[in-house]
């Protein structure tokens, strides 16, 4: 299978340290078969070793979506997951080096070393930011100290392109000398923000015919019995009960027969209804199915945005997960985790933006900021009262007493309960 051949090629650049050229095999590998999960995990481990741990976690995501049981990606994942130490230094990595682009782009480039510093402090692995740090080396004229940060990258990643062609740029400058090369360090592209590219159905019994089968055979054998049992009486007998005899059986057997008729009717409607449950049931089973792998997808997303220190951006895209979906012990571990760390302070900045737009009147939006900001926690009291705020001032006083009294029923020993009362006495309900 060529996805397995690009696999084994990636696993034996992956060997020799080659690791750009092993994630250019891997890639490919996926893209032939995206369900090759050793392929996948691979890829993932080799991001980790190369400091890029959000395209890590995103690829384990979706490995352990494909294959759920017995899977290495689900260890790879809890390494993380039980220890958030981890997930906060791999934040912070992003962090720095992310300013220190930005620092770089604004032309100051020593301070952009600097964080470059801290970051390699972190984790010496880091090949863009000892890419970057480098090339910066390199801008600012100091060769030396260029060449010990390529020797670092060279030493993870054996066959780096980027990291080659600086080398080679500044091998013609003598040994510990150190001058200004004005090398093309604009033209490195490096970005940040990582692109995330992120049993059996319930079935009806069938009615099987052999029943009828059994109702038809029993039939049969009764007629034989009759024939051989009972006929030589009946020829005994005078011709007119022979005769009322024989009018009676084939009443008894028009009878058998119309009810064998509806019985097997009947068989074939039960068939009809079990098939188009058969068909509901694929169909629900399908949509499920679907809901599930949007919901995993969302999942890495948010992950992904969350290690990227976007936490704005993480808890708007978890907010479209349905937590019930989540089947996957791991998955739902994450999402646990991931909610508790954006949710509530998420929604205070939410209270924060719709209490401006309550003070300049625009009572709608501040209503729909305030609404996600329940959804992310519904214990923000501030978020309830200042929802029965807007009713009030919209003057919906129904809608506006029942926010008042959720705060009250809800948060009675709060500040804000005193308000709700006061507001309640003044509508008058």
């Amino acid at each position: 299978m060529i996805s397995n051949r690009c696999y084994n090629d990636g696993l034996e650049k992956a060997k020799a340290r080659d690791l750009s050229g092993a994630v250019t095999s891997l890639v490919n590998s996926l893209k032939i078969n995206k369900k090759n999960t050793n392929a996948r995990n691979l890829l993932g481990l080799i991001y980790s070793e190369m400091g890029e741990i959000a395209n890590a976690l995103g690829e384990w995501i979706i490995s352990g979506h494909f294959q759920s049981e017995d899977n290495l990606a689900i260890s790879y994942l809890s390494y993380f997951q039980n220890n958030l130490a981890r997930l906060d230094n791999a934040e912070q990595v992003i962090k720095k080096y992310n300013a220190s682009l930005k620092l770089a782009k604004a032309g100051t480039y020593d301070l952009a070393i600097i964080q470059l510093k801290k970051l390699v402090s972190l984790n010496n692995k880091h090949i863009k930011g000892l890419q970057l740090l480098a090339l910066l080396s390199i801008k600012t004229g100091k060769q030396m100290q260029a060449k010990k940060y390529l020797k670092m990258l060279l030493n993870v990643d054996i066959a780096n392109p980027s990291a080659i062609f600086y080398l080679n740029e500044i091998q013609g400058t003598d040994a510990g000398e150190d001058r200004t090369e004005d090398v093309a360090a604009d033209k490195l592209v490096l970005n940040a923000r990582e692109s995330f590219a992120p049993s059996g159905a319930y079935r009806e019994n069938k009615y099987g015919i052999l029943p009828w089968i059994n109702l038809l055979i029993g039939i049969v054998l009764g007629m034989a019995f009759f024939m051989i049992m009972v006929v030589p009486g009946i020829r005994a007998k005078s011709v007119e009960n022979k005769n009322a005899e024989i009018v009676s059986l084939s009443e008894t057997m028009a009878k058998t027969n119309a009810e064998f008729d509806s019985l097997k009717s009947e068989n074939e409607e039960l068939k009809k209804r079990t098939e188009m449950l058969e068909s509901k049931n694929k169909q629900l089973s399908e949509n499920n199915k679907k809901t599930e792998t949007n919901d995993y997808g969302s999942l890495a997303e948010a992950a992904a945005y969350f290690v990227m220190d976007d936490r704005a951006k993480a808890a708007e895209v978890l907010l479209g997960v349905n937590k019930a979906t989540i089947t996957n012990k791991n998955m739902l571990n994450l999402y646990n985790q991931l909610s508790t760390k954006v949710f509530e302070e998420q929604s205070k900045k939410l209270f924060q933006e719709g209490f401006g737009a309550y003070n300049r009147g625009k009572f709608e939006d501040a209503l729909k900021i305030f609404d996600t900001s329940i959804k992310m926690n519904h214990l923000n009291v501030d978020s309830i009262y200042f929802t029965g705020r807007c009713y009030d001032r919209l003057a919906d006083k129904t809608r506006a007493a029942e926010w008042y009294n959720k705060v009250i029923n809800e948060h009675g020993n709060t500040q804000r309960a005193v308000e709700a009362k006061r507001r309640l006495r003044a509508l008058g309900v």
